[in-house]
């Protein structure tokens, strides 16, 4: 039962980092798309 928790709230974890992640990764990529619009205006 101990065991199955930590598990759980290691994915738990993993999770919450991967949400971080893909929220840097999209902001990142916002503003290189940004980046090039500009540069064609």
């Amino acid at each position: 039962m101990i065991k199955k928790v930590n598990n759980f709230e290691k994915n738990v974890f993993m999770a919450n980092n991967l949400g971080k992640n893909l929220k840097n990764m999209t902001n990142i990529h916002t503003n290189m798309y940004g980046m090039l619009f500009a540069f064609n205006k």
